[in-house]
């Protein structure tokens, strides 16, 4: 049994940044959460708040690797391997007033990469900033290309999340399995 500090519910948990893994499993837990209890947390964005200006293109973070930085992990004593565990989630809220997204070489859904080569060549490198007002629950999109701007509803969501993986393995955040 791992020893941890043990946190009276609710537990209220903000991780320094530099403190944030990239994995799942492979970390001892930072704190003790009771079931039931309740956890309040933050993260940063996938890209862990690096990809911050509306010039930058992904290659500019020097990311090496590194995408979905998770805070914790979290022992909950009374979970045990092949339980079922149900989190829900109260409120989402932008740890940022900015939100980005990119096309990166040779990775995602869109383009090819070294597993599912493609015959046209890959997309461009991009990345598309939204400003995010809370107060308004909006995220802005300016257009790259014109000077169109959209509004949309903000709608945040809670990224990357899990448990650790049997015998002491140690998983990728970024492409979680079972």
């Amino acid at each position: 049994m791992m020893s941890v500090p043990h946190i009276d519910y609710p537990v209220d948990f903000d991780q320094d940044p530099g403190l944030l893994t990239f994995t799942f499993g492979g970390k001892d837990a930072v704190a003790e959460v009771p079931a039931p209890g309740t956890l309040s947390t933050s993260t940063l964005d996938a890209f862990a708040g690096r990809l911050n200006r509306p010039d930058m293109l992904p290659s500019d973070a020097d990311l090496q690797g590194y995408l979905n930085p998770q805070t914790g992990p979290f022992f909950i004593p009374q979970a045990h391997p092949g339980d079922t565990l149900a989190v829900h989630f109260k409120s989402i809220v932008p740890h940022f007033d900015f939100g980005v997204s990119t096309l990166i070489h040779f990775f995602g859904a869109l383009t090819s990469t070294p597993q599912t080569p493609t015959l046209q060549d890959p997309l461009p490198e991009r990345l598309w900033y939204y400003g995010i007002d809370t107060a308004k629950g909006t995220v802005t999109l300016n257009a790259k290309e014109s000077a169109h701007s959209f509004d949309f509803a903000l709608d945040p969501m809670h990224g990357t999340v899990g448990v650790a993986p049997a015998k002491n393995e140690v998983h990728s955040s970024l492409t979680p399995g079972a």
